[in-house]
């Protein structure tokens, strides 16, 4: 059977075994904690906003991406910009320095990764 690629296998390292506690994280309410791995490529925070709730995260000095993946609601962004829905499944690139406010017409529940650099 031919190979699909020539390039050289690259050697695999065992997954850690250390699992991420949740903390607070200073940036935004208790709604949303911050699970930061022993890595500095990036960290995740985890945001449940209740029905009719909103949580704002102050602007994060890198970019990220917000993946919803329970509810519905809006992102809004500083400057009065158009809000951008939001509902399960929804994937969203969040530029660096850009504070943003979730506003959930459901329960929401978002995981936001992120670096900074």
């Amino acid at each position: 059977m031919s190979q699909i690629s020539s390039r050289p296998s690259i050697p695999r390292k065992p997954a850690l075994s250390t699992h991420c506690t949740p903390a607070p994280f200073s940036r935004a309410s208790e709604s949303t904690k911050l699970y930061n791995p022993p890595t500095p490529e990036f960290a995740v925070l985890l945001t449940h906003i209740s029905q009719g709730n909103t949580e704002t995260h102050d602007a994060l000095q890198g970019p990220s991406l917000l993946i919803v993946t329970q509810g519905k609601g809006q992102a809004i962004w500083p400057g009065g910009g158009d809000p951008l829905a939001l509902k399960e499944g929804s994937v969203v690139f969040v530029g660096a320095d850009t504070k943003v406010t979730f506003e959930a017409s459901e329960e929401m529940t978002l995981f936001r990764a992120f670096v900074e650099v």
